[in-house]
């Protein structure tokens, strides 16, 4: 059985380990140096312990007998287009890894994040996936649907993969 347990600053290194073994298993081919850039810039302490101490975010650990196996980042109130900060919550990021997946995690993560969403009376939940990824499948089976699209602008992006789709689920 799944435990999705809130993070403190004392977790950052366990977030760090997994969020960068998962990003490193799935995402490596979109980029010309295979993420490296983007996993030292966007996962360091120093980076994580700037995101962790955000009040209005919320990183979630997913342990699988006692091992951490992925993580969930919420940004609690997020507005976006109709909906206000209060109405909306971003979930910014579900990383697995790889052994983790096909087990069910992501959609438990998913039921989890909406619910702590219904807690907090919001109208929807919104996110960011990928357009060449597998993600927006399984999102959308959650009830997402795309709403917009947008292109990254990162460095070390391979083209085909800078298409990004906005989803959203209301709640």
């Amino acid at each position: 059985m799944p435990e999705i347990c809130t993070c403190t600053h004392d977790d950052i290194s366990e977030i760090q380990n997994v969020i960068t073994q998962s990003y490193l298993e799935n995402y490596t081919e979109y980029w010309t140096d295979y993420g490296e850039n983007y996993v030292k810039n966007s996962f360091n302490v120093d980076q994580l312990s700037q995101e962790i101490s955000n009040p209005n975010t919320i990183f979630f650990l997913i342990r699988m007998d006692k091992k951490c196996v992925g993580i969930i980042k919420i940004n609690i109130d997020h507005a976006i287009d109709p909906y206000d900060e209060s109405e909306a919550l971003e979930l910014e990021r579900i990383y697995l890894i790889k052994t983790a997946s096909g087990q069910g995690l992501g959609k438990k993560a998913i039921d989890y994040v909406k619910n702590f969403a219904k807690q907090k009376s919001k109208k929807c939940i919104w996110l960011k996936t990928m357009e060449k990824s597998s993600a927006g499948a399984f999102y959308r089976k959650q009830g997402f649907t795309i709403i917009s699209e947008k292109n990254l602008v990162y460095i070390n992006i391979k083209e085909e993969f800078k298409k990004m789709f906005i989803m959203l689920c209301k709640l």
